[in-house]
Protein backbone atom coordinates (compact mmCIF):
# COMPACT_ATOMS: atom_id res chain seq x y z
CA UNK A 1 0.00 0.00 0.00
CA UNK A 2 0.89 3.36 -0.85
CA UNK A 3 -0.56 7.09 -0.47
CA UNK A 4 1.54 8.21 -3.33
CA UNK A 5 -1.01 8.11 -5.86
CA UNK A 6 -2.05 11.65 -6.23
CA UNK A 7 -0.87 14.41 -8.37
CA UNK A 8 2.14 16.29 -6.75
CA UNK A 9 2.49 20.22 -6.33
CA UNK A 10 5.57 21.33 -8.06
CA UNK A 11 7.05 22.33 -5.07
CA UNK A 12 6.49 18.69 -4.38
CA UNK A 13 8.20 17.36 -7.48
CA UNK A 14 11.34 19.83 -7.26
CA UNK A 15 11.78 18.43 -3.62
CA UNK A 16 11.51 15.03 -5.23
CA UNK A 17 14.56 15.85 -8.26
CA UNK A 18 16.43 17.87 -6.14
CA UNK A 19 20.17 17.43 -7.06
CA UNK A 20 18.84 17.24 -10.31
CA UNK A 21 19.50 20.18 -12.17
CA UNK A 22 16.90 20.59 -15.25
CA UNK A 23 14.85 17.27 -14.59
CA UNK A 24 11.54 19.47 -14.02
CA UNK A 25 12.64 21.72 -16.99
CA UNK A 26 13.31 19.10 -19.61
CA UNK A 27 10.00 17.74 -18.90
CA UNK A 28 8.48 20.92 -20.35
CA UNK A 29 11.09 20.75 -23.39
CA UNK A 30 10.02 17.24 -24.25
CA UNK A 31 6.07 18.14 -24.38
CA UNK A 32 6.85 21.08 -26.58
CA UNK A 33 9.04 19.33 -28.64
CA UNK A 34 5.86 16.70 -29.25
CA UNK A 35 3.77 17.81 -31.93
CA UNK A 36 2.19 14.39 -33.95
CA UNK A 37 -1.41 14.03 -34.01
CA UNK A 38 -2.96 10.31 -34.89
CA UNK A 39 -5.19 9.80 -37.53
CA UNK A 40 -8.48 8.28 -36.56
CA UNK A 41 -10.74 8.76 -39.38
CA UNK A 42 -8.53 5.94 -41.71
CA UNK A 43 -8.42 1.91 -40.84
CA UNK A 44 -5.14 0.63 -42.19
CA UNK A 45 -5.22 -3.15 -42.32
CA UNK A 46 -2.41 -5.37 -43.16
CA UNK A 47 -2.62 -6.65 -46.98
CA UNK A 48 -4.95 -9.29 -47.16
CA UNK A 49 -3.55 -11.58 -50.16
CA UNK A 50 -6.65 -13.91 -51.27
CA UNK A 51 -6.56 -17.25 -53.37
CA UNK A 52 -9.40 -15.71 -55.66
CA UNK A 53 -9.81 -12.91 -58.20
CA UNK A 54 -12.57 -11.35 -56.33
CA UNK A 55 -12.58 -8.40 -53.78
CA UNK A 56 -12.41 -8.64 -50.16
CA UNK A 57 -16.22 -7.55 -49.99
CA UNK A 58 -17.24 -10.47 -52.76
CA UNK A 59 -14.90 -12.67 -50.63
CA UNK A 60 -16.39 -12.36 -47.34
CA UNK A 61 -19.81 -12.68 -49.43
CA UNK A 62 -18.96 -16.33 -50.47
CA UNK A 63 -17.73 -17.27 -47.32
CA UNK A 64 -20.93 -16.17 -45.14
CA UNK A 65 -22.96 -18.24 -47.90
CA UNK A 66 -20.94 -20.86 -47.94
CA UNK A 67 -21.38 -21.25 -44.15
CA UNK A 68 -24.63 -21.18 -43.87
CA UNK A 69 -25.13 -23.82 -46.70
CA UNK A 70 -22.31 -25.48 -44.34
CA UNK A 71 -24.34 -24.82 -41.06
CA UNK A 72 -28.02 -26.06 -42.37
CA UNK A 73 -26.22 -29.10 -43.87
CA UNK A 74 -24.53 -29.80 -39.80
CA UNK A 75 -27.72 -29.02 -38.59
CA UNK A 76 -26.55 -26.39 -36.38
CA UNK A 77 -29.41 -24.35 -38.33
CA UNK A 78 -32.59 -26.06 -38.75
CA UNK A 79 -34.88 -22.83 -40.28
CA UNK A 80 -37.43 -23.89 -37.81
CA UNK A 81 -37.45 -21.60 -35.55
CA UNK A 82 -36.30 -18.80 -38.35
CA UNK A 83 -37.02 -19.30 -42.10
CA UNK A 84 -33.91 -19.26 -44.21
CA UNK A 85 -35.22 -15.98 -45.44
CA UNK A 86 -34.51 -14.29 -42.27
CA UNK A 87 -31.38 -15.29 -42.32
CA UNK A 88 -30.47 -14.27 -45.67
CA UNK A 89 -31.81 -10.73 -44.67
CA UNK A 90 -30.02 -10.34 -42.28
CA UNK A 91 -26.83 -11.65 -44.53
CA UNK A 92 -27.26 -9.04 -46.53
CA UNK A 93 -28.01 -6.04 -43.98
CA UNK A 94 -24.95 -7.21 -42.33
CA UNK A 95 -22.79 -6.96 -45.36
CA UNK A 96 -23.71 -3.86 -46.73
CA UNK A 97 -22.54 -2.41 -43.03
CA UNK A 98 -19.65 -4.49 -42.90
CA UNK A 99 -18.44 -3.43 -46.42
CA UNK A 100 -20.16 0.31 -46.21
CA UNK A 101 -17.41 1.18 -43.40
CA UNK A 102 -14.44 -0.64 -45.18
CA UNK A 103 -14.39 -3.80 -42.73
CA UNK A 104 -14.25 -6.81 -44.77
CA UNK A 105 -10.81 -7.39 -44.40
CA UNK A 106 -11.20 -6.82 -40.84
CA UNK A 107 -13.26 -10.25 -41.01
CA UNK A 108 -10.72 -12.33 -43.25
CA UNK A 109 -7.96 -11.56 -41.39
CA UNK A 110 -9.49 -12.87 -37.87
CA UNK A 111 -11.15 -15.62 -39.69
CA UNK A 112 -8.20 -16.61 -41.04
CA UNK A 113 -6.25 -17.63 -37.81
CA UNK A 114 -9.47 -18.55 -36.25
CA UNK A 115 -9.47 -20.99 -38.75
CA UNK A 116 -5.91 -21.95 -38.21
CA UNK A 117 -6.76 -22.20 -34.83
CA UNK A 118 -9.66 -24.68 -35.42
CA UNK A 119 -7.90 -26.59 -38.19
CA UNK A 120 -5.20 -27.24 -36.24
CA UNK A 121 -7.27 -28.60 -33.06
CA UNK A 122 -6.34 -25.71 -30.91
CA UNK A 123 -9.44 -25.00 -28.67
CA UNK A 124 -10.91 -21.85 -28.98
CA UNK A 125 -13.69 -20.44 -27.59
CA UNK A 126 -17.95 -19.05 -28.90
CA UNK A 127 -17.28 -16.22 -28.80
CA UNK A 128 -17.47 -13.32 -26.28
CA UNK A 129 -19.01 -9.78 -26.37
CA UNK A 130 -20.84 -7.87 -28.85
CA UNK A 131 -18.73 -9.77 -31.89
CA UNK A 132 -21.38 -12.64 -30.68
CA UNK A 133 -23.73 -10.41 -32.41
CA UNK A 134 -22.45 -11.02 -35.80
CA UNK A 135 -24.16 -13.57 -38.07
CA UNK A 136 -21.89 -13.25 -40.72
CA UNK A 137 -19.00 -13.83 -37.79
CA UNK A 138 -20.87 -17.21 -36.17
CA UNK A 139 -21.61 -18.44 -40.55
CA UNK A 140 -18.01 -17.90 -41.35
CA UNK A 141 -16.50 -19.58 -37.82
CA UNK A 142 -15.38 -16.79 -36.21
CA UNK A 143 -17.69 -17.26 -33.16
CA UNK A 144 -20.12 -20.45 -32.87
CA UNK A 145 -22.85 -19.02 -31.35
CA UNK A 146 -25.87 -18.17 -33.83
CA UNK A 147 -27.21 -14.52 -33.12
CA UNK A 148 -30.42 -15.17 -34.76
CA UNK A 149 -31.63 -18.05 -32.67
CA UNK A 150 -30.59 -16.12 -29.38
CA UNK A 151 -32.23 -12.52 -30.74
CA UNK A 152 -28.95 -11.24 -30.28
CA UNK A 153 -28.23 -7.40 -31.57
CA UNK A 154 -25.86 -6.98 -34.76
CA UNK A 155 -25.70 -3.30 -34.22
CA UNK A 156 -24.29 -3.45 -30.30
CA UNK A 157 -20.86 -4.71 -32.47
CA UNK A 158 -21.06 -2.60 -35.16
CA UNK A 159 -23.41 0.17 -37.29
CA UNK A 160 -23.06 2.80 -39.53
CA UNK A 161 -24.54 5.53 -37.28
CA UNK A 162 -21.53 4.92 -35.27
CA UNK A 163 -18.27 3.67 -36.86
CA UNK A 164 -15.56 2.23 -34.87
CA UNK A 165 -13.37 -0.14 -34.73
CA UNK A 166 -15.09 -3.87 -34.20
CA UNK A 167 -13.42 -5.56 -31.62
CA UNK A 168 -13.75 -9.53 -31.54
CA UNK A 169 -13.02 -10.92 -28.52
CA UNK A 170 -11.72 -14.55 -29.30
CA UNK A 171 -10.03 -17.03 -26.47
CA UNK A 172 -7.34 -19.75 -27.48
CA UNK A 173 -6.00 -22.19 -25.62
CA UNK A 174 -2.98 -20.94 -23.25
CA UNK A 175 -0.87 -23.93 -23.96
CA UNK A 176 -1.20 -23.80 -27.73
CA UNK A 177 -1.57 -20.24 -28.27
CA UNK A 178 2.08 -19.50 -29.36
CA UNK A 179 1.49 -21.33 -32.21
CA UNK A 180 -1.41 -19.10 -33.42
CA UNK A 181 1.16 -16.23 -33.43
CA UNK A 182 3.90 -18.18 -35.21
CA UNK A 183 0.99 -18.27 -37.75
CA UNK A 184 0.31 -14.96 -38.05
CA UNK A 185 4.29 -14.14 -38.35
CA UNK A 186 4.72 -16.48 -41.00
CA UNK A 187 2.03 -14.91 -42.99
CA UNK A 188 2.52 -11.60 -42.08
CA UNK A 189 5.99 -11.07 -41.10
CA UNK A 190 7.61 -10.57 -38.10
CA UNK A 191 8.34 -7.18 -39.45
CA UNK A 192 4.56 -6.37 -39.36
CA UNK A 193 3.76 -7.66 -35.94
CA UNK A 194 3.86 -6.11 -32.19
CA UNK A 195 2.71 -7.76 -29.36
CA UNK A 196 0.38 -5.98 -27.15
CA UNK A 197 1.75 -6.31 -23.30
CA UNK A 198 0.69 -4.75 -19.88
CA UNK A 199 3.03 -4.23 -16.50
CA UNK A 200 1.94 -5.29 -13.35
CA UNK A 201 4.02 -4.93 -10.27
CA UNK A 202 2.98 -7.61 -8.04
CA UNK A 203 2.25 -11.02 -9.56
CA UNK A 204 -0.13 -12.20 -6.78
CA UNK A 205 -2.19 -9.44 -7.28
CA UNK A 206 -3.18 -9.65 -10.78
CA UNK A 207 -4.32 -12.97 -10.87
CA UNK A 208 -6.15 -12.22 -7.39
CA UNK A 209 -3.99 -15.47 -5.51
CA UNK A 210 -5.00 -15.07 -1.60
CA UNK A 211 -2.53 -14.18 0.58
CA UNK A 212 -3.42 -16.66 3.83
CA UNK A 213 -1.98 -16.36 7.54
CA UNK A 214 -0.15 -19.36 8.47
CA UNK A 215 -2.15 -22.64 8.97
CA UNK A 216 -5.10 -21.57 6.34
CA UNK A 217 -5.46 -23.53 3.07
CA UNK A 218 -6.68 -22.84 0.45
CA UNK A 219 -7.50 -24.78 -2.94
CA UNK A 220 -5.00 -23.17 -5.49
CA UNK A 221 -1.99 -23.27 -7.01
CA UNK A 222 0.08 -26.14 -6.33
CA UNK A 223 3.36 -24.81 -5.85
CA UNK A 224 4.58 -21.21 -7.09
CA UNK A 225 6.50 -22.76 -9.75
CA UNK A 226 2.94 -24.26 -11.26
CA UNK A 227 1.62 -20.16 -10.87
CA UNK A 228 4.84 -18.74 -13.02
CA UNK A 229 4.59 -21.93 -15.56
CA UNK A 230 0.58 -22.16 -15.56
CA UNK A 231 -1.23 -18.96 -15.81
CA UNK A 232 -3.98 -20.87 -13.56
CA UNK A 233 -3.15 -24.26 -14.01
CA UNK A 234 -5.80 -25.59 -11.75
CA UNK A 235 -4.97 -28.77 -9.84
CA UNK A 236 -7.75 -29.22 -6.89
CA UNK A 237 -5.08 -29.37 -4.50
CA UNK A 238 -4.77 -27.54 -1.16
CA UNK A 239 -1.59 -26.17 -0.83
CA UNK A 240 -0.89 -23.25 2.35
CA UNK A 241 0.89 -19.70 0.73
CA UNK A 242 2.93 -17.91 3.62
CA UNK A 243 2.06 -14.40 4.24
CA UNK A 244 3.91 -11.97 1.70
CA UNK A 245 5.26 -14.88 0.04
CA UNK A 246 4.80 -13.15 -3.28
CA UNK A 247 5.78 -9.75 -2.23
CA UNK A 248 8.71 -7.65 -3.74
CA UNK A 249 8.43 -9.31 -6.88
CA UNK A 250 9.95 -7.45 -9.89
CA UNK A 251 7.53 -6.48 -12.49
CA UNK A 252 6.26 -9.14 -14.94
CA UNK A 253 5.59 -8.67 -18.27
CA UNK A 254 1.95 -10.44 -19.06
CA UNK A 255 1.11 -10.91 -22.88
CA UNK A 256 -3.08 -9.39 -23.08
CA UNK A 257 -4.79 -12.39 -22.38
CA UNK A 258 -8.31 -11.88 -23.86
CA UNK A 259 -7.21 -11.83 -27.80
CA UNK A 260 -4.64 -12.71 -30.11
CA UNK A 261 -2.57 -9.78 -27.99
CA UNK A 262 -0.95 -8.32 -31.03
CA UNK A 263 -0.96 -5.88 -33.78
CA UNK A 264 -0.81 -6.61 -37.12
CA UNK A 265 0.84 -3.30 -39.52
CA UNK A 266 0.50 -3.39 -43.21
CA UNK A 267 3.59 -1.60 -43.22
CA UNK A 268 7.11 -1.86 -41.57
CA UNK A 269 6.51 -1.61 -37.89
CA UNK A 270 10.15 0.32 -37.95
CA UNK A 271 9.16 2.21 -40.63
CA UNK A 272 5.91 3.54 -39.28
CA UNK A 273 8.08 4.22 -35.97
CA UNK A 274 10.40 6.43 -37.80
CA UNK A 275 8.12 8.30 -39.93
CA UNK A 276 6.29 8.87 -36.50
CA UNK A 277 8.92 10.97 -35.06
CA UNK A 278 10.11 12.19 -38.12
CA UNK A 279 6.54 14.27 -38.03
CA UNK A 280 7.38 15.55 -34.29
CA UNK A 281 9.29 19.13 -34.10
Amino acid sequence: ATDEFYFKSGDEMSALFDGFEGAIENTVKIADACDFEFDFSTHVFPKVTLDSPLSPEEYLKNLAYEGLESRATSGDITFETHPRSEYEDRIEYELSTICEVGFAEYFIIVWDFVGFAKRSDIPVGPGRGSGAGSLVAYLIGITDVDPVDYDLLFEAFLNKERVSMPDFDIDFCYFRRDEVYDYVKRKYGDDLLVFVFNMTPNFYEYINIPVMEEGEYEEIFNTDKDIYSGWGQYNGLPCKSEPGSFEGLPAHICIKLACLGACIFRKKVEKEVKKTAKKTK
